[in-house]
């Protein structure tokens, strides 16, 4: 209708271009749907419309009947990621209406595993804002993109540009609890590039701006850390935890784990005793005080490394035996399960499980490992978590002295 042409002609001239080899059809439901056979078609097509106003008109509307199909058929998520790169590049849409339409197709690609397409679709929705994209107005949206924007370019491999965002996230954010997912991704990024010192410089400020640590932990924030785990523990063994109350939702609880838990990373990789302190107790503390959430498997097997370190195996085994319990409990949904699925092993495998039951939880671990994809964790969780609960004791010794 928008064209001035009627369904019967449509059908017409697409049955033609289909016998042709132009285009194809697809079943979905009760609908028959057409798609180019190759980009090379594509523009050729568009090359037949010389007026360059009337190209922009077209693309435009069928950027618009696309996503109305998108609508209709939410599978079918290339239809509505089309239809709106159609738009963005030839609609006469407002910014604000484009930018929203980038988010919603950042969101589906990103589901879709498709990075490169997510970092295309926020960034031009960031474009789409321009300068004023941190007022009040559009705050909220600018965020989320700019959040999407950094964590597609980090899982895209584009380094430079996931740190520009994560650093722009925490120039204009309002709040602490805002910087969360820049921080995330700052965290990653830097890991990723062994900056290690920078990890436990940004991780000890993030934590310093949630109320839970100094800026810059010294030997008495150590010991505080450890005194403080030690007291709410109580003398409780491992089976004296398994009915500790679920997390609830603290975003900023959680947020101080993911920190401290990246801080154990670049504490193991620079042999930073301090970090690997906080690693192996705070982590236990927060769970003990707020109660088990997704990180809090760590903790478990951090502790259950310390206690090995002493001697008590029985003990250590029981620990990262709760944190793989821990993973299996309905109620902690944690991307990053595969991690500390391995890193329970390191405690387990050398006292109670037979080489067949260490094979078949590595082999879950691979599985939940490539679905999360946390490649770069993934290669250092092995030994990092158990390290820094034995170098954890180590420290503890080597301060009293």
């Amino acid at each position: 209708a928008a064209l001035s042409i009627d369904s019967r002609s449509l059908k017409r001239s697409l049955n033609k271009a289909q016998a042709l080899g132009l285009i194809e059809s697809r079943r979905v439901g009760a609908k028959e749907m057409f798609r180019f056979t190759h980009d090379r078609i594509q523009q050729a097509t568009r090359s037949l419309v010389k007026n360059k106003t009337l190209q922009r008109e077209i693309l435009a509307t069928t950027g618009s009947l696309l996503l109305e199909l998108g609508e209709r058929n939410k599978k079918e998520t290339w239809i509505t990621t089309t239809g709106t790169r159609l738009l963005l590049m030839n609609s006469n849409l407002s910014s604000l209406k484009l930018a929203e339409l980038s988010l919603y197709a950042a969101k589906l690609s990103g589901d879709k595993v498709a990075f490169e397409d997510a970092a295309w679709f926020s960034d031009k929705g960031i474009g789409m804002l321009g300068d004023g994209c941190w007022s009040d107005s559009t705050y909220d949206l600018c965020l989320e993109l700019h959040n999407i924007s950094a964590e597609s370019h980090v899982c895209a491999t584009h380094l430079k540009t996931a740190k520009k965002r994560a650093r722009t996230i925490q120039r204009f954010a309002k709040k602490a609890q805002d910087m969360f997912r820049g921080y995330n991704v700052l965290m990653d990024t830097l890991l990723t590039e062994k900056k290690f010192k920078e990890v436990i410089n940004e991780a000890n400020g993030g934590l310093h701006a949630l109320g839970f640590g100094p800026a810059k932990p010294g030997k008495f924030h150590a010991f505080r850390t450890i005194i403080n785990a030690l007291t709410l523990l109580k003398g409780r063994t491992a089976q004296g935890l398994t009915d500790l109350r679920p997390m609830e939702d603290k975003a900023d609880v959680k947020q101080a784990m993911h920190l401290v838990v990246n801080l154990g990373f670049a504490a193991w990789g620079i042999g930073d005793n301090l970090g690997l302190v906080q690693t192996a107790f705070k982590p236990l503390a927060l769970t003990l005080d707020h109660g088990i959430g997704p990180l809090s498997a760590y903790a478990f097997n951090a502790y259950g490394g310390v206690l090995m370190h002493q001697g008590k195996l029985e003990d250590g085994y029981d620990f990262a035996e709760l944190c793989l319990q821990t993973l299996d409990r309905d109620d902690v949904k944690h991307e990053r399960a595969c991690l500390a699925r391995v890193s329970a092993l390191m405690g387990a495998i050398h006292f109670k499980k037979s080489l067949h039951e260490v094979v078949e939880e590595f082999r879950v671990a691979e599985q939940l490992g490539a679905s999360s994809g946390e490649f770069f964790h993934a290669s250092v969780a092995l030994p990092a978590i158990t390290t820094a609960g034995c170098m954890g004791l180590t420290t503890l010794t080597r301060l009293e002295m």
